[in-house]
């Protein structure tokens, strides 16, 4: 019977071990004193479309616009500007997907993301705006590595010649997860 006991205790310890790794596995973070076994991530879409005012060729512009994000999970949203807030860091794949205008014709419309000011290389996606108010979709799929207090901004810019126009994104959905 002894014998039993001991058995059914080595199997107990060998299951509960099996399951802090299994949870170890799966990403469960500690942020602050709370655990956190919930997705890190964030999504949100353009409620608002707003142009954004693009005085110079060839260079990036905060986009405009209002968003709206039902799901924050790690995540803060400040005046269109995505603030990591987890402990730790993480790898987050960044998925943009939208339509886009502009006002002028023939126009390369370039769309890419910004980690703390600076441009993330391999988020660049272009579309050629053949007409005024051609609406063209852009995807952009990257990864990047995110630590505490780092953000993402999404930019745009266009080739016209001589200088400025204007660029609005009639759709756009943002989403960030962090991969385990």
């Amino acid at each position: 019977m002894q014998k039993f006991f001991k058995s059914k205790l080595a199997l107990w310890v060998l299951f509960f071990l099996l399951s802090g790794i299994i949870i170890a596995q799966h990403g469960i973070n500690k942020v602050g004193d709370y655990e956190q076994a919930n997705p890190v991530e964030v999504f949100g879409y353009v409620s608002t479309p707003s142009a954004t005012a693009c005085a110079d060729e060839n260079t990036y512009y905060h986009l405009q616009g209002t968003f709206t994000n039902p799901i924050l999970e790690c995540f803060e949203i400040v005046s269109d500007t995505i603030t990591y807030k987890c402990e730790l860091a993480h790898y987050v794949t960044v998925n943009l997907s939208g339509s886009y205008i502009c006002d002028k014709t023939g126009v390369t419309v370039t769309v890419a993301a910004k980690k703390n000011g600076v441009l993330i290389s391999g988020s660049q996606q272009s579309v050629f705006l053949k007409v005024i108010n051609e609406s063209q979709t852009i995807s952009n799929n990257f990864t990047v590595t995110m630590e505490y207090n780092d953000n993402i901004s999404i930019w745009v810019s266009h080739n016209y010649t001589p200088g400025t126009a204007s660029i609005t994104a009639n759709t756009l959905t943002a989403t960030l997860h962090a991969l385990r």
